[in-house]
């Protein structure tokens, strides 16, 4: 059984390139019926501003196309995720 007082201090990775590591969650969230959709789109949606445009459309144009070829995106709590980014700005 893990302490949880060892996890008082956080130690956060400094990634090189964390567009690609949130690209990569998100392939692997997009259609699956767990909590890691919610905290997948949670991390985009907070780091959208730094997401490059052409990503942002990316993003969007798969969700899009997903639902279009397997008609859901998940249980229904997940397509209201999904669509937390369809609603944002591509900018």
């Amino acid at each position: 059984m893990l302490d949880n007082q060892n996890f008082t201090k956080v130690n956060l990775i400094n990634l090189r390139d964390p567009e690609i590591i949130l690209s990569c969650a998100f392939r692997y969230a997009l259609g699956r019926k767990t909590y890691i959709v919610g905290t997948v789109v949670n991390e985009i949606v907070n780091n959208w501003d730094a997401i490059h445009k052409e990503t942002r459309k990316r993003l969007q144009k798969e969700i899009k196309e997903y639902k279009e070829k397997f008609g859901d995106l998940g249980m229904e709590c997940d397509e209201k995720e999904w669509q937390k980014i369809l609603d944002l700005p591509i900018v």
